[in-house]
């Protein structure tokens, strides 16, 4: 499992899960003068994403990679070290941080985490979680994290068991609804 960049430097993937997104992302980045790559639906018969991934640096000297893919977000958490769950620096509650816990990914969350609060509450007790208050906050987090390798390490196998014990209570719930005849 990869966890940087072919040369060993982190590199930066962002997915934004929209359009307006990605056009507003692209637009950033380029007002800011911060060369990116991006991977778009076209790409995905050509490299492999690990390979897209690992390779950034060679790309994109800022080594930002743009994932403007569906379905290979799961797959890029594969050579993630830390991932900053979307959704929770705006009043949207958060997307799901035990898909890259499962990953053994690091998680930043913001102040905005309330539909995913009880994942974060068990990431949380695991040591596998940091706060943030703002995007400010979640970029120090995330630099000091890329520099303490213990800390990546611990956080990561605590995200692992958090997801491992939500993976085992689902198949637990599915196995009593097929008892009790409640399936679909």
């Amino acid at each position: 499992m990869r966890r940087f960049g072919a040369d060993g430097a982190p590199s930066l993937v962002v997915a934004p899960r929209h359009e307006a997104g990605l056009t507003r992302l692209l637009e950033a980045l380029e007002r800011a003068g911060i060369p990116s790559a991006v991977r778009r639906e076209a790409d995905r018969g050509g490299e492999a994403l690990e390979d897209w991934i690992a390779g950034l640096g060679k790309r994109a000297p800022a080594r930002v990679g743009v994932l403007a893919t569906r379905g290979e977000l799961p797959l890029a958490y594969e050579s993630a070290a830390v991932a900053i769950v979307g959704g929770t620096f705006g009043p949207y509650g958060g997307h799901n941080a035990l898909e890259p816990a499962a990953r053994g990914a690091a998680i930043v969350v913001g102040p905005h985490a309330e539909s995913i609060q009880e994942s974060v509450e068990l990431l949380s007790r695991e040591g596998a979680v940091l706060l943030a208050p703002d995007a400010d906050a979640a970029a120090e987090a995330v630099a000091s994290l890329v520099h303490d390798a213990g800390a990546l390490r611990r956080m990561g196998q605590g995200a692992v068991r958090v997801a491992a014990a939500a993976s085992e209570s689902a198949r637990r719930s599915l196995e009593a609804l097929e008892r009790f005849g409640l399936n679909p």
